[in-house]
């Protein structure tokens, strides 16, 4: 993406005040409306665990976010398969 491209996509965000210092769990995260809310969500100022099935998708995904100065960690998986549920310990340092 170009830095004016950039500037643009930045500058359009809607703010809400409420999300940020908040961790957001995003599944369905390779494309469409799941990286939206990922990347809306990160330029709010919540820390965002992306997920979805395609590990090359999601590891750019959250490139995206962090180069943008979000915060974001992210995981490839089937969240309709899982079994139990996921712990996110932030002062642990899961989100960085």
């Amino acid at each position: 993406m170009s830095e004016e491209a950039s500037v643009r996509r930045k500058a359009s965000v809607t703010t809400f005040s409420g999300l940020a210092n908040r961790v957001a769990v995003v599944t369905g995260d390779s494309g469409g409306i799941g990286a939206a809310t990922s990347r809306l969500l990160a330029a709010n100022g919540t820390k965002v665990v992306v997920n979805g099935r395609d590990e090359v998708t999601i590891d750019a995904e959250v490139t995206g976010i962090q180069n943008q100065g979000g915060q974001a960690i992210g995981f490839a998986s089937d969240a309709s398969s899982w079994i139990t549920g996921v712990t996110l310990d932030v002062n642990d340092g899961i989100v960085p």
